[in-house]
């Protein structure tokens, strides 16, 4: 019980897996935001979905076309890898996110020991979903929603304009 069955990949699937693999190898983007279809793949014999290089294409892909902002952090809540969402939501780009904590970048102050108490519940394993309120650059405050499992995933989704920026409590 509780057990997720998947099901097994079409011959579509098998050849976008191909195509970001190939793409993976010779570094060039696979897909742009923009729906922009890419060319046929070439027909290359070879490894299965198992394949650590086309399971890493599938997630990076996954992570860039994700409409919520990503951060992907280390144990110590530096930021790993963001997603083209976060840059859009909050005004950081990988350069100056990367290596950064997340709490100094997008935590206002009075919400710091949110970010212990998110990490703590982490660690033993629990899923964290809350409504809570996130800084953009330039320190603007924005209402995001914020689902997190795993140790080191976050989804974040706004739900505020960010023309409109909530003003912070005084």
């Amino acid at each position: 019980m509780g057990e997720k069955i998947t099901r097994p990949a079409n011959s579509a699937e098998v050849s976008r897996a191909k195509h970001l693999k190939e793409a993976l190898h010779r570094g060039v983007p696979t897909l742009s935001r923009t729906g922009e279809q890419p060319a046929a793949p070439t027909p290359v014999p070879g490894p299965a979905l198992d394949d650590p290089a086309i399971q890493r294409a599938y997630l990076e892909e996954l992570v860039e076309c994700a409409p919520e902002a990503i951060s992907i952090l280390d144990d110590q809540y530096r930021i790993v890898r963001i997603n083209g969402e976060f840059t859009r939501m909050f005004g950081f780009s990988p350069e100056e996110a990367i290596g950064r904590r997340i709490d100094s970048l997008i935590v206002p102050p009075d919400r710091s020991s949110e970010t212990h108490w998110i990490g703590d519940a982490l660690r033993q394993g629990q899923k964290v979903s809350l409504e809570t309120k996130r800084q953009r650059k330039p320190m603007f405050y924005t209402a995001t929603s914020q689902i997190k499992s795993g140790r080191s995933r976050s989804v974040r989704r706004s739900i505020a304009s960010p023309k409109k920026p909530l003003q912070p409590k005084t």
